[in-house]
């Protein structure tokens, strides 16, 4: 639509700026297209840091792209001195070169005549009867183009601040929700791995204590056997001892 309009009503917007306008879009979604798997490919920031550079250069380059075309919108936008001289520059240089398509257009789209006033170089071209040639033409049209051109200068400068405005805030929406998710997976896998070290663990903790409590079964058994043992060892270390007795 811009570019449309700035051909259509000549508007002293460069072609290059409504092209530029109309790629932005376009090369956004292409830079978060390729941006996005290099960014969320890896949670390990010392593995994943060589992917962050080609991101990085794209972001950086775009927002030069934002920021080229948010200046000359807002130079064409905010009402000045160099405003009023681009306007008049432009209508200077058709009215000298006869381009009297252009010139009709814009006097045909406002209905007005001339550019400051109704006989300031207006289509029909002044001639020997005057510069009345418009109003003469035209009897329905009271004014000049000077303030309608204004407005359509405004208005495409505007569209295009919202277009690289937009476009610069998908682009840092696009890297929080990025970080975010990052920082959701990183959550889960230090979850899962805690979980994981947790269940370690208490094997671990399950198997120590097995084994302490059969060592305490065993100490136990060798308790009760041992007295036995020794009352066994005391009878047949007596035995031989009575039978000297008896035979001295």
């Amino acid at each position: 639509v811009s570019l449309g309009q700035t051909r259509y009503l000549s508007l002293p917007i460069p072609q290059s700026t409504s092209i530029a306008t109309l790629l932005l879009p376009i090369l956004t979604g292409i830079g978060i297209q390729i941006s996005r798997p290099l960014l969320t490919q890896s949670t390990n920031r010392s593995t994943s840091y060589p992917s962050w550079i080609l991101p990085a250069l794209i972001f950086i380059l775009l927002t030069i792209y934002d920021t080229i075309l948010t200046t000359l919108a807002t130079t064409a936008l905010i009402p000045s001195e160099t405003q009023t001289c681009l306007l008049e520059t432009r209508w200077d240089s058709m009215f000298h070169g006869h381009d009297v398509a252009a010139l009709r257009r814009i006097q045909d789209t406002h209905q007005c005549c001339g550019l400051r006033s109704m006989r300031h170089k207006p289509w029909p071209f002044p001639d020997n009867h005057g510069a009345d040639g418009c109003r003469n033409l035209y009897r329905n049209r009271t004014g000049s183009c000077l303030g309608p051109w204004r407005r359509d200068l405004r208005v495409n400068a505007g569209m295009v601040l919202v277009v690289a405005v937009v476009c610069w805030l998908v682009k840092v929406i696009t890297i929080l929700l990025i970080y975010r998710r990052r920082d959701n997976l990183s959550l889960r896998h230090g979850m899962r791995r805690d979980y994981v070290a947790s269940l370690t663990n208490g094997d671990d903790t399950e198997d120590n204590g097995q084994a302490a409590a059969r060592g305490r079964i065993e100490a136990a058994y060798r308790d009760e056997v041992t007295p036995e043992g020794n009352e066994e060892e005391t009878m047949a270390n007596g035995a031989p001892r009575r039978d000297r007795d008896r035979d001295g």
